[in-house]
């Protein structure tokens, strides 16, 4: 599955606006989990084709030999994938990452559209952000999220006592490949949430901490809004 079609699909996993927001969301619980999982996999994989590319092309100048890199229409497998991973600098994973938050803003935006009469009713940013909280996490997770505070001054933090996306990755404390599924799927989310944001002229900064895994918390710094904070 290509990652334009996993968004296309990712899309399409809402509720309808014509339910009642009562309504728990129809969908397949192992059919979302393991879409969620190709479409980290394979967000993943491209990103490691184009760092192994790049690396590949360094040494490849550096000692004129013909290393035959990978395309950007091969994949890496989880196993490969896995190994490649335990070795990436920092600033490779920061590439991950921005490529999966890329991904959640866009999806956030599809998602905004979808609740924009809800949404235009609101004439500060906090209003809005108490109907992510209440709502769209209800129709995304079949659950509000547990915990909202801000110092009103534009920096809120929302928590979920038990994250739905990540409560089947276990040993997050003492495993490290465990961290690393982890963080892919929240900066997934953080993005999602830039993106419902953004598409209702609030710019921000999301930012997530993991206290103790499934539970998790998420930092929304706005820098600018067309609302009041």
């Amino acid at each position: 599955m290509s990652v334009a079609s996993a968004i296309n699909l990712l899309r399409n996993l809402k509720l309808d606006n014509s339910k009642t927001q009562q309504e728990p969301v129809q969908i397949n619980e192992t059919f979302l989990e393991l879409f969620l999982i190709e479409l980290i996999n394979s967000t993943v994989s491209a990103s490691l084709s184009e760092i192994s590319k790049t690396r590949n092309l360094v040494l490849s100048s550096n000692n004129s030999q013909d290393l035959s890199p990978k395309t950007n229409s091969e994949t890496f497998n989880p196993v490969e994938q896995e190994l490649i991973q335990s070795g990436l600098t920092e600033h490779e994973k920061l590439l991950i990452e921005k490529k999966l938050d890329e991904i959640g803003f866009r999806v956030g935006q599809k998602i905004s559209e979808r609740y924009t009469a809800e949404i235009q009713r609101f004439v500060d940013a906090i209003g809005v952000i108490k109907f992510i909280c209440k709502e769209i996490w209800y129709s995304l997770f079949n659950k509000q999220i547990d915990n909202l505070k801000t110092n009103h001054k534009g920096i809120y933090i929302i928590q979920d006592l038990r994250f739905k996306w990540i409560t089947k990755i276990s040993n997050y404390q003492t495993n490290s490949l465990a961290k690393e599924k982890t963080s892919q799927y929240l900066h997934l989310v953080t993005g999602m949430l830039r993106g419902i944001l953004e598409r209702v002229g609030i710019t921000s900064t999301v930012t997530f901490d993991i206290e103790d895994s499934p539970q998790c918390s998420f930092q929304i710094k706005i820098t600018k809004s067309r609302l009041g904070v």
